[in-house]
């Protein structure tokens, strides 16, 4: 008898137990589908303010500076988030004495535009053969799946957020010349770069000095016949004379740590004065803009 009221006694504490546990399960929210658009937008908008660093534009082959800092890659999962086949046309924006300017627009989608420009020489000598070699690089370069992914992927995240038909505004990523000159010593060419993928923008000028002799690409050291330190110690003076001569102009914009460790400076020559050239965040915050600033003459 008393092994039957254990018995009965057993099996009321395990109802209860049991009871107890059911009650304590938290109940399942639905999917707030609102609220996911809400992040998935925050998440897009997040990517597309990711422009801090333009040192990530820069290709692995060479200094043209033609990739987008933080930019997400294109993914491969699936056939619709995949890079697409590269189709591309080429046109002749110009002709001059000198030559043409070719553009080279990849074919996406209206709402973003993509192109190159390079100059394209008459002179026929191995100089001027090996300059040419040295644009048609730069091109094959930009239009490198690598350097390429990340304005695609944007451009597929907005698509994906806002539907294919959908467009409020255009993205760029274009190198576009605005000079070319030449003399009896050098080949002048500046190229700009315009990128914008939504939020914050990039840009600014890149500049390409050779010997007309030898097609060879020419450095400031190379203008003022002095070595790695004394050229940057020239640039630095240039900047500070700059800023100082500006009057609407904040010192505290420019990142003198950043000039100091630059590298490779690039410039362009114009009327005998080289000019050196900085895109945007390059050596000073964004407020600043590019920066396009005389030397000294050689």
């Amino acid at each position: 008898m008393k092994s039957m009221k254990y018995i009965v006694l057993f099996i009321c504490v395990a109802l209860l137990a049991f009871a107890g546990c059911k009650k304590s399960e938290p109940e399942q929210a639905p999917a707030d589908t609102a609220q996911k658009a809400v992040e998935q937008q925050d998440n897009l908008a997040a990517k597309d303010t990711k422009a801090d660093n333009p040192e990530t534009q820069k290709p692995a082959a060479n200094s043209d500076d033609s990739a987008k800092p933080d930019s997400p890659a294109a993914e491969e999962n699936s056939n619709d988030n995949a890079f697409p086949e590269l189709r591309t046309h080429q046109v002749e924006i110009s002709t001059h004495p000198w030559g043409k300017i070719e553009r080279t627009t990849v074919d996406w989608h209206a709402d973003i535009q993509v192109f190159y420009e390079i100059p394209v020489f008459n002179e026929t000598s191995d100089a001027y053969k090996e300059i040419n070699a040295y644009f048609s690089g730069l091109r094959e370069n930009f239009l490198s799946k690598g350097n390429l992914e990340s304005a695609w992927g944007y451009e597929r995240s907005r698509h994906e957020f806002n539907g294919p038909d959908v467009s409020d505004e255009e993205y760029v990523f274009t190198y576009k010349i605005s000079s070319v000159a030449i003399t009896k010593e050098t080949v002048s060419v500046v190229t700009n770069l315009d990128w914008y993928m939504g939020g914050v923008g990039d840009g600014g000028p890149v500049g390409f000095v050779f010997d007309v002799a030898t097609g060879k690409s020419l450095q400031l050291e190379d203008i003022y016949h002095k070595s790695e330190a004394q050229v940057h110690d020239i640039v630095e003076k240039a900047v500070k004379k700059f800023v100082d001569s500006r009057e609407d102009y904040n010192p505290g914009l420019i990142e003198w740590d950043s000039l100091k460790k630059y590298k490779g400076f690039r410039f362009y020559i114009e009327n005998g004065i080289p000019h050196v050239v900085f895109k945007k965040y390059e050596i000073a915050v964004g407020a600043a803009g590019a920066l396009d600033i005389p030397l000294p003459m050689p």
